[in-house]
């Protein structure tokens, strides 16, 4: 049996999150075919996971500063490649890597208001339950297929969230 404790959140390199991004995500990729995405090596780019205690990475997510189509303008995140490993989904691993992102993005880019992706339409129920709205019709993303842009402002933090242990 795993427990929760078992997995720690961690920030990752492109090089950890590629082999299960390109899995999941990709799957009808020829083997030795990764599923690089341009903004990966951008310095502005964060790439988070859940690592078990044996260092397997389970979960990931890439984020990078990017202008949103649903507030022109106004400083915003992408979500990009957020993948959890079959045999692990449903115990909660994305809510956990999701929030726990969300967090360490609001210290490291404060003046970006929102988070936005483009959600495929399977999963759209996951990032509503983490407080994201469908923005705009369904939409088709050449062989990916039918998505959702989705988006959720920015998570307002407050010294509890940042220091708990030295609250208490």
């Amino acid at each position: 049996m795993t427990y929760p404790s078992d997995f720690s959140f961690e920030e990752l390199t492109v090089e950890d999150v590629l082999p299960l991004r390109t899995r999941v995500l990709r799957p009808h990729f020829v083997p030795g075919r990764m599923a690089h995405f341009l903004e990966d090596r951008l310095p502005i780019t964060c790439h988070f996971g859940i690592v078990d205690s044996q260092g397997e990475v389970l979960a990931v997510a890439t984020f990078f500063k990017h202008d949103s189509p649903v507030h022109p303008g106004m400083p915003a995140l992408k979500l990009r490649g957020m993948a959890v490993d079959p045999g692990h989904q449903g115990l909660g691993l994305g809510t956990r890597m999701l929030d726990s992102a969300l967090v360490r993005l609001a210290l490291r880019f404060p003046e970006c208001a929102i988070i936005w992706c483009y959600a495929r339409v399977a999963v759209t129920h996951f990032y509503e339950r983490s407080g994201f709205s469908i923005w705009g019709e369904e939409i088709i993303l050449g062989e990916i297929g039918p998505h959702f842009i989705m988006w959720r402002p920015m998570p307002e933090l407050v010294v509890e969230d940042v220091y708990p242990a030295q609250l208490t």
